[in-house]
């Protein structure tokens, strides 16, 4: 295992994950998340450069409903907001193609052939003008941090009840495109005495870099990573799964399933408080 010292941030200012939103403008609604992971961009030229927020989950739900709030059938809702676009995950109980299945048997499906779009798993569409929300507008705090170069500096954060923070830098060679994952550590493996710590933490946006910047919102995925060196990670990514009995598919579901090891470079950071 490498123990050496991870590298400076790969980016600053680094966020505040406990105090950063996306506030969204609507005049009707204007609903505000909290930022989870940020994922920054860049192309192999380094002309274009796109920041995404992907901020936490929430339930399908009847706003402002005199009673009854939660939807039925119900599904996850988790959104992730650039500047100019709005990419929404929707996690029904089963997938199907587009939920054709599901949207035929509550008779949301209509005659183009088409699935309403709370159906799909992975909509993409325009943030400025949405028909809902107007708009959106990152409220973002930065974080004071400072780098974390072993298990005894790491251990050290954790006794002092620090937040930790990483950030990950991945590389497509026949691109060259780039991207920084930075994300709060939510769960750490930690044992000290023999110089031993792992990441494990997520969800997260996890893009894929050999596609072209267009391309980009429409193939990004959601996944848990892990890591306990420098210099590589593991990540399980959310597709679709199926459910076997006796060798039998009898359903197909959106399950962390498929994994990926990434040649990357880490960082972990502690964040002083205020």
């Amino acid at each position: 295992m490498n123990t050496q010292a991870g590298p400076e941030p790969l980016v600053r200012p680094c966020l505040d994950y406990g105090r950063s939103f996306v506030c969204t403008l609507g005049p009707e609604n204007a609903p505000r998340f909290w930022v989870e992971s940020r994922c920054r961009i860049t192309d192999g030229a380094g002309r274009h450069s796109v920041e995404y927020y992907q901020c936490g989950s929430c339930k399908s739900e009847h706003t402002f409903a005199p009673r009854d709030l939660f939807m039925d059938p119900n599904y996850d809702f988790l959104p992730i907001f650039s500047e100019d676009t709005l990419i929404v995950f929707r996690r029904h109980a089963w997938c199907g193609e587009g939920y054709r299945h599901h949207a035929l048997s509550v008779g949301r499906w209509d005659d183009s052939g088409e699935t309403d779009p709370r159906f799909q798993y992975r909509e993409v569409r325009e943030m400025k003008g949405h028909p809902v929300w107007g708009g959106m507008v990152p409220c973002l705090r930065e974080a004071t941090v400072r780098p974390l170069a072993n298990a005894a500096d790491i251990d050290e954060a954790h006794r002092a009840g620090l937040p930790v923070l990483a950030q990950t830098l991945i590389r497509d060679a026949a691109t060259g495109h780039e991207a920084v994952l930075e994300y709060p550590v939510k769960t750490m493996n930690l044992r000290a005495a023999e110089g031993l710590w792992q990441v494990d933490t997520g969800p997260l946006m996890l893009p894929d870099l050999s596609q072209p910047p267009e391309r980009w919102a429409q193939t990004c995925r959601l996944a848990f990573i892990a890591f306990n060196t420098w210099d590589w990670a593991d990540c399980v990514i959310e597709q679709p799964t199926p459910i076997l009995r006796d060798g039998e598919e009898i359903a197909w579901v959106y399950h962390y399933s498929g994994l990926l090891h990434l040649e990357t470079r880490n960082v972990l950071l502690a964040q002083e408080l205020d």
